[in-house]
């Protein structure tokens, strides 16, 4: 086999198996609760476990805390899931939560479009 056809078989098994790694989990809209610690203070205990365990957002002020890739949205509130100009994509991810100005942004911003030939899904 020459050098080219060798290349363009690795390329293409490289493509393959860089699809299947990239494929997203679809998981659920009705997530079941994992079940409970045997010792939530044990201070070896990742912090990764004791928030997977939240199902709720904590009522705090908003603020980001962190960055984007090691950090948080504290006081979040939802996108609602159906508006009249928008719908929510891939709602098994449950990242339709934002800064509350951020989201009565979008609000706003949805409720003018329709003018510039944006259409209404109501």
């Amino acid at each position: 086999m020459s050098r080219p056809a060798i290349t363009i078989v690795l390329t293409g098994f490289t493509l393959a198996a860089a699809g299947s790694l990239m494929a997203q989990e679809r998981g659920t809209l009705n997530p079941q609760p994992l079940p409970p610690l045997v010792n939530p203070t044990n201070p070896k205990t990742p912090a990764r476990e004791l928030f997977a365990r939240k199902s709720e957002p904590l009522p705090l002020a908003a603020r980001a805390i962190g960055s984007y890739v090691r950090g948080c949205l504290a006081g979040a509130v939802a996108l609602p899931i159906n508006g009249k100009t928008w719908q929510v994509m891939r709602l098994s991810r449950d990242r339709n939560w934002g800064h509350p100005d951020l989201i009565r942004f979008l609000e706003r911003f949805a409720g003018k479009v329709p003018q510039f030939g944006w259409p209404d899904f109501s």
